[in-house]
């Protein structure tokens, strides 16, 4: 038997013969724990939900955020195209561009980009230098 798995069988023999079944999470060591309470309501996940564009069309699923180094939210990763998620593609658009609409407890994310306009983006391959879509080019005179 290995060593691990003795330890197991010990820890587990232990605490029913201490008569408390399971470890509660009290018993461990180490700081305090503070909690909070979110309202309910208050907060929504964004991984997986729809993205539409500023006219309502539905551009695609946000299927992942890029954070910098210090956390803060860089680029939103969209599933693009496709049918029923066979033939979609991956484009990042800068987090600038992207809002949260809260109308009626509908939680919308609106892209500042029109579909055709995301669709035409360079696929997202990975983290490692991803190109991401700032923006629109401003017209030159």
């Amino acid at each position: 038997m290995g060593t691990s798995r003795q330890t197991l069988i010990l820890l587990i023999g232990l605490s029913v013969l201490a008569g408390g079944g399971w470890m509660s999470p009290t018993a461990v060591a180490g700081p305090a724990l503070e909690f909070q309470t979110l309202p309910a309501g208050s907060v929504v996940s964004v991984l997986g939900q729809r993205v539409f564009d500023a006219g309502g069309d539905e551009i695609g699923l946000l299927v992942d955020v890029l954070v910098d180094v210090d956390g803060q939210p860089k680029a939103g990763v969209i599933d693009v195209g496709g049918f029923m998620g066979i033939g979609t593609r991956r484009v990042a658009i800068a987090w600038k561009l992207l809002r949260f609409s809260n109308k009626g407890g509908d939680v919308r994310i609106i892209e500042d980009l029109t579909h055709d306009e995301t669709a035409a983006a360079p696929e997202y391959r990975g983290a490692d230098g991803a190109m991401i879509v700032g923006g629109r080019m401003s017209a030159r005179p």
